[in-house]
């Protein structure tokens, strides 16, 4: 039991030691079973696709691929730069998930928009209601019969403005910090939509078979 978990552990270490690379140069290269044309050929692995060094040879290196699949290659055809295919994708990724998040951000600004809108008008109704009852207030609380009725309307109506109030005030709070994420969501797009372009004109392809 204590063999095993030694392997265990010394595996774990090499894996950890491992060092990540490109494959570069060709559409496609060979993979190997040994450090040298004359080994047997696993098969042709693509440029572009992430493989480990899990031993780094003169000539030639030893490494896994995605798939985990072990072999040799030349080093030639390896590079620790990250191609430029890559990180047009890893690009587009991020610049697709944030175009995503600057349409929702779109949606929520225009909703808290239309919210605002209505709570204007419900806040004017309720302006020239307290205005209404104000006035019938004042003509008829001396000595009025109506005058306790009256309060008990305005004092509803003051609280109601106060709430109608409040809440347009946390509307053009959520509509100024709304205005903002859009505003910098806006901004990341266009620097992403820019690097993607640069990397897409840079991108070179190269095309042919090395055995």
């Amino acid at each position: 039991m204590k063999n095993y978990i030694a392997i265990l552990i010394l595996i774990c270490a090499a894996n950890s030691y491992a060092q990540k690379a490109y494959i570069t140069g060709l559409q496609k290269i060979t993979f190997r079973t040994g450090p040298a044309t004359e080994n047997k050929i696993l098969k042709m692995l693509e440029s572009d696709s992430e493989v480990k060094i899990t031993e780094a040879g003169e000539t030639w290196s030893k490494i896994v691929d995605a798939e985990g699949s072990e072999g040799y290659v030349l080093n030639r055809f390896l590079t620790k730069e990250i191609p430029g295919e890559v990180k047009y994708k890893w690009l587009k990724n991020k610049f697709d998930k944030l175009e995503e998040n600057h349409k929702e951000l779109k949606t929520q600004l225009d909703e808290t928009k239309t919210k605002l809108k209505e709570t204007d008008g419900l806040l004017k109704v309720s302006e020239k209601n307290l205005a209404d009852i104000t006035k019938e207030f004042e003509d008829l609380k001396l000595g009025s019969t109506q005058y306790l009725e009256l309060k008990e309307k305005y004092d509803t109506a003051v609280s109601e403005l106060n709430r109608q109030n409040e809440k347009n005030k946390k509307l053009e709070s959520r509509l100024s910090s709304q205005n903002m994420q859009w505003f910098l969501a806006g901004g990341g797009v266009l620097i992403l939509g820019w690097l993607i372009g640069l990397i897409s004109r840079k991108k070179k392809y190269s095309t042919g078979l090395r055995l």
